[in-house]
């Protein structure tokens, strides 16, 4: 099975302001940074594609010139609750330190943890692999930072508390492919070198930049 992550490209956030769930239109000019994806999805026939039920995730299918998308609310960025829509230097320092030390099962106020947000992505994603882990149609999921952080991570087995280092670059999009027994070898498409391998299910040597 070949599995595709992209993430959205990026936004008009002029203010600076805290966005998960918070709609945020795609930045004026994306449509350059399309050129290549395109380039790499005209090569692809027969795909099934994913959203997450941002406005941004479809626009960007939309404009890739895929009609046929399904949406699914477990694609849906990291709910950052009343912190939604407020610049972040309006955030209180209390309430971002402490959601910061253990941010993993800590939920921010009003929202979700990070361990809520891993396990409705995993959830979806192991639905999506028993569905179609004898197909040979690829599958494209267009989504977030955090979900694609959580994919990587549940495939690589690595340390929740390393994924906030990992630098997951708007526009940027992986190949997962997943051998009979769901093993993984993962690669940075623009690249086509291994970025992740694991083969036995151990963790990779790995450093984020």
């Amino acid at each position: 099975m070949e599995l595709y992550l992209l993430r959205h490209t990026p936004v008009e956030n002029p203010k600076n302001l805290c966005y998960g769930q918070w709609d945020m239109p795609l930045k004026v000019g994306y449509e350059d940074q399309l050129k290549d994806l395109k380039n790499h999805f005209s090569t692809l026939q027969g795909f099934i594609t994913y959203t997450s039920e941002s406005g941004r995730t479809k626009e960007l299918a939309w404009a890739l010139g895929i009609k046929d998308t399904y949406q699914d609310h477990r694609l849906n960025e990291l709910n950052f609750g009343h912190w939604e829509g407020k610049p972040w230097n309006e955030i209180p320092e209390k309430e971002l330190q402490k959601w910061m030390i253990n941010y993993y099962y800590h939920p921010v106020p009003g929202g979700e943890s990070y361990k809520e947000l891993e396990n409705r992505v995993i959830a979806f994603l192991k639905e999506l692999v028993e569905k179609n882990r004898d197909t040979m149609d690829p599958v494209l999921l267009i989504s977030h930072a955090g979900p694609i952080r959580c994919i990587l991570s549940y495939f690589l087995t690595i340390n929740p508390y390393k994924i906030m280092n990992w630098k997951i670059p708007e526009g940027q999009f992986w190949r997962v492919n997943l051998n009979e027994n769901l093993k993984a070898c993962i690669y940075p498409i623009s690249l086509f070198q291994p970025w992740f391998n694991s083969p036995n299910g151990k963790k990779s040597r790995f450093k984020p930049s």
